[in-house]
């Protein structure tokens, strides 16, 4: 029964250690999708404040400076988003890394119960069959002890 129950809560163990993994896999994709558009957003607002800096330049207008600096706001915006989306995957895998730290520690705990039930039976086996030695020991003594008894009338 032990190597079973040892065997199946190995195989437990492992598979919400996989799905940990699997789950945070999952988590940091969908903000590295985040991340990838934000990103992109950038280089769309940086090729725009090339755009209309060359406007600028060429028709000397007031109206372009204006839409540089909404198209500067908006690229430190991804970039903070950026920031925060990046502090958001470490958080998330923190987190899965504490989750499965936490499995292997029920695992590793499950292991040593397992083992102790198994000592345990293991120590009462052994008590039982030295009580029957001894039990049988007892029972030759007194059979020999009665042969001679039997001897001497």
């Amino acid at each position: 029964m032990g190597i079973f129950d040892k065997a199946t809560n190995r195989v437990k163990s492992v598979a919400k250690q996989t799905n940990s993994k699997y789950e945070e896999s999952t988590e940091v994709s969908k903000v590295n999708s985040k991340i990838k558009e934000e990103k992109n957003k950038v280089k769309e607002n940086y090729g725009l404040i090339g755009k209309e800096y060359y406007r600028y330049s060429r028709d000397n207008g007031q109206a372009h400076i204006d839409t540089i600096n909404e198209l500067i706001a908006k690229v430190d915006e991804s970039r903070e988003l950026i920031e925060q989306y990046e502090k958001d995957i470490e958080e998330i895998r923190n987190r899965r890394s504490e989750e499965r730290d936490t499995i292997r520690a029920e695992e590793e705990a499950r292991r040593q119960e397992i083992e102790a039930a198994d000592a345990q039976k293991q120590e009462e086996k052994q008590r039982a069959k030295e009580e029957k030695e001894a039990g049988s020991a007892a029972a030759d003594t007194e059979s020999v002890k009665a042969d001679k008894d039997d001897d001497l009338f």
